[in-house]
């Protein structure tokens, strides 16, 4: 009676553990789920950071500008290009799984033009003390929205520096985006889209 008691309970953990998504989506040799790096014009800044599951995969960019990359989805269906953004370093973009396999084709300094342009990125200003200030970006959309652009920061009429922005800002979050000081005024030139992916 005990040794088949014994193989009820491992054939019991084995399909349990067949069952769990989390160790079906690991990027391994033993693995339907899987994610990969192909990239022609590759600058190694965009890498799996997590395979995730049947749902979900985590990229992440070890470069400090914001990064676009192309995943090539296939498996179940007939095979599907997607682009996505990400913001520089040290960032981990979520992106749905849209199929079994994922494999990084191309990678490239972001460009606009990806998705509807939004007019409606709030500036709010937040006191650091000794005559800092911080300038937040709020995304006030009910989906992520990419900002690129820039903030000139003036003085006395005239630019004294510039804050490039490349920025993914997540459903109603914020996002630091410059500094400036006292005696300083700021004046921004924001382009911003919708994120579709």
């Amino acid at each position: 009676m005990k040794p088949l008691m014994v193989v009820l309970l491992l054939a019991l953990a084995s399909a349990s553990g067949q069952s769990d998504p989390a160790q079906q989506s690991q990027a391994d040799g033993g693995s339907r789920w899987k994610l990969e790096r192909k990239t022609k014009d590759s600058q190694g800044c965009i890498f799996v950071n997590d395979a995730g599951n049947v749902y979900d995969t985590w990229w992440g960019n070890t470069c400090p500008q914001a990064m676009q990359f192309t995943i090539e989805w296939s498996g179940n269906r007939p095979p599907e290009t997607v682009t996505y953004r990400t913001n520089g370093r040290p960032f981990v973009r979520h992106v749905t799984r849209r199929d079994v396999n994922g494999v990084l084709i191309s990678e490239a300094p972001v460009e606009m033009g990806l998705g509807p342009k939004v007019d409606d990125v709030g500036i709010e200003k937040e006191d650091r003390g000794l005559g800092q200030t911080q300038l937040l970006l709020r995304n006030h959309q009910d989906s992520p929205v990419f900002v690129g652009g820039f903030i000139s920061i003036q003085k006395d009429g005239k630019e004294v520096r510039r804050c490039e922005l490349g920025i993914e800002i997540l459903t109603s979050d914020r996002m630091p985006a410059c500094v400036y000081m006292s005696g300083e005024t700021y004046v921004p030139s924001l382009d911003a889209e919708k994120e579709t992916n």
